[in-house]
């Protein structure tokens, strides 16, 4: 297995990884000797530290013990079957590559809180079809699977069938949110509202919203938050106002953007159901000859690091990223001891920078 140094995923639990699956595929057995700490480092070209890290953690989860002067022996085969309740874990990204800068977050939340109870983290990826994100978790066998991402609900209907311990590190892609499985999640309604609600404040009444699929839960709440936040100020919803970026992505934010500044009477505020959304709206705004927040106020919402370096910072709403992936985990553990699903949502809180100004 190949050590990869650009995956969030830390070297020594790839190394840890890549040691179970030489145990499982190459036949050894319980008293067998695995290679010298020096063999492994030329082997998998990775640190003493490194090493020495992975072989800790196995020595910890029962599975390696080391003898002075002898060498490091196995002690217990690696579990070969999902939900088994041993060995290790399973972190599927659907839709989301490993640097994505939300989900990156989360698998390191997911890793920290995994190492810390003495777990390896098997790290894989998936396009958004169900049936090869379930291939994938059945090609990776497990004491339990995280979903994280663009997950579909017929993989959450397989998984569960099957009896796979599960968790959704956020709700799965559907419009409503599931109660008989466990989730964690941020709490996007009331972020959208309290981003709305600091546009009405700064005095905004035209506020645009570009967001994604309103079918899909996150989606959809915070589109809630948007129309309940004008609602609640006696403004009438505006159909026009509403632009859909097809792709989560700036590219598609700015096209959005662009529907919403092309129109007759355009908004003076918009609010950008998440910061990538925004950054699309900065490079209209800049394309058009319009300053931001004196002719146009934008929020986002994620609070990714790249917000405070907009020019000028992205107001935004901060939602927990590495916090998600340590519950998460949490969750996954409960499940694997076969506790009742739950669901736990964070609360959010809007971080003010330089993007919004009272209107004039």
């Amino acid at each position: 297995m190949h050590i990869d140094r650009s995956s969030p995923v830390s070297m020594y639990v790839q190394l840890a990884d890549a040691l179970r699956s030489r145990i499982s595929q190459s036949g050894m057995k319980v008293g067998d000797r695995l290679p010298t700490v020096r063999e492994l480092i030329r082997e998998y070209q990775v640190s003493l530290p490194v090493v020495r890290q992975a072989l800790d953690l196995l020595q910890r989860d029962g599975e390696l013990v080391s003898e002075q002067g002898k060498g490091t022996f196995v002690t217990r085969l690696p579990a070969i079957k999902a939900g088994s309740g041993a060995g290790a874990v399973l972190f599927l990204s659907i839709a989301r590559p490993s640097t994505d800068p939300f989900f990156a977050h989360v698998l390191t939340g997911f890793e920290h809180a995994a190492s810390v109870a003495g777990r390896a983290v098997l790290f894989s990826q998936s396009a958004g079809d169900a049936a090869q994100a379930l291939a994938v978790v059945r090609s990776r066998p497990s004491a339990g699977v995280a979903l994280s991402g663009d997950v579909p609900s017929e993989l959450v209907a397989a998984l569960r069938s099957g009896g796979v311990p599960f968790v959704c590190a956020g709700v799965p892609r559907q419009p409503t949110a599931p109660t008989d499985i466990s989730w964690v999640a941020n709490d996007d309604f009331a972020g959208a509202y309290q981003a709305v609600q600091h546009l009405l404040a700064m005095g905004h009444r035209r506020i645009g919203c570009v967001g994604g699929d309103p079918s899909s839960f996150f989606w959809g709440q915070r589109r809630r938050g948007y129309l309940q936040a004008l609602a609640h100020a006696g403004i009438a919803a505006e159909p026009q106002l509403q632009a859909l970026a097809v792709v989560d992505d700036s590219e598609q934010g700015a096209v959005a953007f662009s529907a919403l500044l092309s129109l007759a009477k355009p908004p003076t505020a918009v609010f950008a159901c998440n910061d990538r959304f925004a950054r699309g709206g900065y490079r209209v705004a800049r394309e058009r000859g319009l300053r931001i927040p004196h002719d146009l106020a934008i929020v986002g919402f994620d609070d990714l690091e790249f917000a405070a370096d907009l020019d000028p910072g992205l107001t935004t709403i901060h939602a927990e990223r590495e916090r998600l992936g340590e519950m998460a985990f949490q969750l996954l553990t409960e499940a694997v001891a076969g506790a009742a699903p739950r669901q736990v949502t964070f609360p959010v809180r809007l971080v003010t920078r330089d993007s919004v100004a009272p209107q004039r």
